[in-house]
């Protein structure tokens, strides 16, 4: 049975993922079925917008790009490292497959906003779905 997100989750800050409808059902796809479980954003991202940093017990809603809420996210681990510290297992967990694919596919994405460095910190974030719309 599909749940009311917003009301169950009331507090919990709103997120997208991907920019273009493809991507971001895809992404939403991969959390529904537990093959993405782990996201990463370059630290200054963070530190621009002067949005706080997840914590871990968070929970975080996810929205598609029409804005409807699909899940609800519980932050699971919370690290910082530079961006050619990513472990294997962590690219794995964002959905890429490996981390060589891994690192082509985020320093493409993140050099089109704002430039990449190979020492740039990240921050990187398990997490659980506990809560879905669909």
């Amino acid at each position: 049975m599909p749940r009311d997100l917003k009301t169950d989750f009331s507090d919990a800050p709103v997120l997208k993922f991907g920019d273009i409808a493809a991507a971001s059902t895809a992404q939403l796809d991969m959390m529904r079925a537990g093959k993405k479980t782990a996201t990463s954003a370059p630290l200054r991202d963070y530190e621009e917008t002067g949005a706080a940093l997840p914590e871990v017990g968070q929970t975080l809603l996810v929205q598609g790009l029409d804005g409807t809420l699909a899940l609800a996210l519980r932050i699971t681990g919370v690290t910082v490292k530079k961006f050619l510290d990513v472990p294997e297992a962590q690219a794995r967990a964002e959905g890429m497959g490996s981390r060589d694919a891994w690192i082509s596919a985020r320093r493409a994405e993140i050099g089109k906003a704002g430039g990449w460095s190979a020492f740039m910190e990240m921050v990187f974030c398990t997490f659980e779905v506990v809560g879905d719309a669909a």
